[in-house]
Order: structure tokens, then sequence, then C-alpha cells
């Protein structure tokens, strides 16, 4: 399951941000850097202590297309006490936190708490009522987390894209303007968008928008080049 959504969410333009940890973590890692995708890894221990080491080659991978990063000293051991703390940066760079399976007593819910608290999206993943890695995601669902089937769950919310991008065998063959695969929010954010920059507040306070959804549609519009950032927190058609 979190092949095939990191897959589809990569495909749409998504950076998937995790904590290079073993399992889940380590699969939406290296699922994104497979489908061409940028991944940014968040440690709990400084950036010459990487944990797990079997995971080392990993980060290696993700340095040459995201980021690996660390608000610990290089040197520092990844410590229990350290891994909450790495979650609150996950879930600060992220526009949603998407638990694909956690039990009760799990650091993922402790991000997708800290997700809610920052005004964030969260989704989960519903799964077997019998087995306890579901037990989280039904409590998060519950409380109001969006039910995750597939990529467009997600992407219905957050509005990047309005389908996962295609990769023609000759994509210098295929050209489709990007202004044809907008979809009604982008449309609705591109008035008040113009050739001069726009201070990205003005357009959230004009739009009536959320400002996770304005963000989040400014930056769908710049990986198609219909618009650009400028200095000051700006925006302008491109």
């Amino acid at each position: 399951m979190t092949q095939r959504l990191v897959a589809d969410l990569v495909a749409a333009g998504f950076c998937i941000i995790s904590g290079l940890a073993r399992g889940i973590d380590s699969v939406a890692h290296d699922t994104a850097l497979k489908g061409g995708g940028r991944t940014i890894a968040v440690l709990g221990g400084g950036l010459l202590k990487i944990f797990p080491a079997e995971n080392e080659p990993l980060a290696c991978r993700i340095i040459k297309s995201g980021a690996v990063i660390s608000e610990f000293h290089p040197l520092c051991d990844p410590v229990a006490g350290n891994f909450p703390r790495r979650n609150r940066i996950v879930s600060a760079m992220s526009l949603g936190v998407l638990v694909v399976e956690a039990p009760v007593r799990s650091g993922s819910l402790i991000t997708a708490r800290l997700a809610m608290e920052q005004n964030h999206e969260v989704f989960a993943v519903p799964g077997p009522v019998e087995h306890e890695n579901s037990h989280g995601c039904h409590r998060l669902i519950r409380d109001g987390a969006v039910l995750v089937e597939s990529a467009a769950d997600i992407i219905d919310v957050l509005g990047p894209l309005v389908r996962p991008t295609a990769h023609p065998a000759n994509p210098a063959s295929v050209h489709i303007p990007s202004e044809l695969v907008l979809n009604d929010l982008e449309k609705e954010i591109l008035k008040y968008i113009g050739n001069s920059p726009r201070p990205v507040d003005e357009i959230i306070s004009e739009s009536g928008l959320l400002p996770h959804q304005v963000l989040s549609l400014i930056t769908a519009l710049e990986f198609r080049s219909i618009v650009e950032r400028t200095e000051g927190n700006s925006v302008r058609r491109r």
C-alpha cells in the first residue's frame, strides 16, 4: 500500500518526507527515489550517526535527489527522546501527514497529533480490525483524519495535480498545455495571481481559502511552470 500510494503521489509532483526508520519510512523513501521523485529524510540523531545503520546506503541515495537533515549535532546518538522532536519537524515541513499503519501507542500518532496542532491535514489508511497495527489508524479516522484508499483521496484534499503525470516512452513527443489540466481550485487561485509579484498573504486573504490550501495550489502551479515565487514571499505568473 505504501509503495502504491507513494508512487502515485510522486508522479503527481509531491516530495515525500519521512524519518528513515525501518519499515514504512524506508519503503516510502525508496519508492520515491525509484519513481524519479524527491524525498527528504529527517533524522532523530546526528548526520554522522545514521540510524538504522543498514539505511546508510539509502541515505546516500536520498542526498542525490533530496536531502537528509537533522537539528542535532552531527555526532549525536539517535536516542529514544530525540524521535518525538524529529517527528515535529516531519509534520511541520509537510502539507499533510499520512499514516499507513500504526498501533495505538506509536510514534506515527505523535506525528499525526503534531500535524493537527499545526493545522495540517492528516490522512490514515484503514486496515483489518483484528490487526493491532490498524487500531491507531482507525482512531485517527474516528478523530477526523481523511480515510485513504488511494492517492486520489490525498490529492483531492491537497489539490496539487488533477491526475498522476504519465511517463511516456518519448517525453519530448508529448506536450499538453499546462493550463488544460488545471482543476477548479487552481483556476480560482490563478485569478489572484498576475504578472507582477503578489504577496502570498494577500492571496490567502482575498481568496478565502485556508493557508495550507493556497500554498499547496501555488506549489502545484510552480511544478508546471505556470507561476514562480519571488522575493518577499510573493508569487507571479511566468
